[in-house]
């Protein structure tokens, strides 16, 4: 894929993952628009982490994307953020649309994978493991709530940090610095970082290579949510695929642009897809 790399640190661009070398699943991925999918299930997403931490060697971390509409609508418009996406190790749909876009396409996913469902997943078989999480970004104290809240529910689970930077440190050499040398202190087996899409992918892409973190996962605001600090939509609206509607109704001030304009370039993806596949 060809991108643009003038937000892409040239000495930093990451290996390419291959099912060859475990570096990511040995199963076929699904393309929705500019980004591919990985066909696991949960059980599977989860398992396959764990193995990659344990047998990572000299590899780079794993990066674990979990796409929604939106982030398929910017893949479209932005190459440099598809070949973000694109190139990491396990990538998993997180919204029922793309299930959707997948079936009608004619190559199903065997499920949906939320980004946060992931996490505790994670968090459930690395507490058996012997394996450390390192809980980065959210708004103010959610971490540290956040990695309360997973102490208690998960027996033997290490937490080795907390850490709710200033907003715009990443655009702050030594703010950013500072981060990056807590993390390396730290030396966590999992770095969950939670800085909104699309600056977390950024960030991790532009930060994260030669960091000692076994596996990063970027899970949006999925903290702020864990923590009781946002609204999660109710269960009748993550089951008709409504979640979007649901957060869009609880914060219409910050996301109505992301879902308003971002859910109709998703459609327009879709169909373009499928127009092709059918008539070319």
């Amino acid at each position: 894929m060809a991108f643009v790399t003038s937000k892409l640190r040239r000495d930093n661009i990451w290996p390419e993952p291959t099912a060859t070398d475990g570096s990511r699943p040995a199963k076929e991925r699904v393309p929705i628009g500019n980004l591919p999918l990985d066909t696991v299930t949960f059980d599977e997403a989860v398992a396959w982490t764990v193995d990659y931490i344990a047998n990572r060697g000299n590899r780079a971390p794993a990066r674990i994307s979990c796409p929604n509409a939106s982030l398929i609508a910017l893949a479209d418009e932005d190459p440099a953020f598809a070949h973000i996406i694109a190139t990491s190790n396990l990538v998993v749909a997180d919204g029922l649309p793309l299930l959707w876009a997948a079936a009608m396409l004619g190559s199903p996913l065997p499920e949906q994978i939320r980004g946060v469902d992931l996490l505790e997943g994670i968090c459930s078989a690395v507490s058996s493991c012997d394996m450390s999480l390192y809980i980065l970004g959210g708004l103010p104290s959610a971490a540290a709530i956040v990695g309360e809240k997973l102490l208690d529910r998960y027996a033997g689970l290490k937490i080795v940090g907390t850490d709710c930077p200033p907003v715009g440190f990443e655009d702050d050499s030594i703010l950013n610095r500072q981060v990056r040398g807590r993390i390396e202190t730290a030396a966590p087996d999992v770095l969950i970082v939670a800085l909104g899409s699309p600056k977390q992918e950024w960030w991790i892409y532009n930060n994260c290579r030669d960091l000692p973190i076994g596996a990063i996962h970027g899970v949006g605001a999925a903290i702020d949510t864990l923590a009781g600090l946002r609204p999660r939509p109710p269960v009748w609206m993550r089951r008709l695929g409504l979640e979007w509607l649901g957060r869009l109704i609880a914060e219409p001030q910050r996301l109505w642009r992301r879902y308003i304009f971002g859910n109709s370039r998703f459609l327009r993806v879709v169909f373009r897809q499928w127009f092709a596949a059918r008539f070319s």
